[in-house]
């Protein structure tokens, strides 16, 4: 079965997001912020990562995850969730 790392700092919609990745039949491993989320991803293999953070944390994340010399860190399927794009 395919990891997937969700990265959502609201509980409520972790929640929500989990189960249907799950019901989707992936594991899937939160975090609740973009740093706690790169440690993660330092640590375990992931298929992808879902992140719905705010604008900047998504920044910084995708900016350290695509110049990771781990190949398979940069390379990563990255799926982003803007909540407000005006920002």
């Amino acid at each position: 079965m395919a990891k997937i790392l969700l990265i959502e700092p609201q509980s409520q919609l972790q929640d929500m997001y989990t189960a249907l990745i799950e019901s989707a039949g992936f594991d899937v491993t939160s975090a609740r912020d973009a740093r706690e989320g790169r440690e993660l991803l330092l640590k375990n293999g992931f298929a992808a990562t879902i992140i719905s953070s705010p604008k900047q944390e998504i920044l910084w994340f995708l900016g350290v995850t695509r110049s990771s010399h781990t190949i398979s860190i940069s390379t990563l399927p990255i799926l982003v969730i803007l909540e407000d794009i005006t920002d």
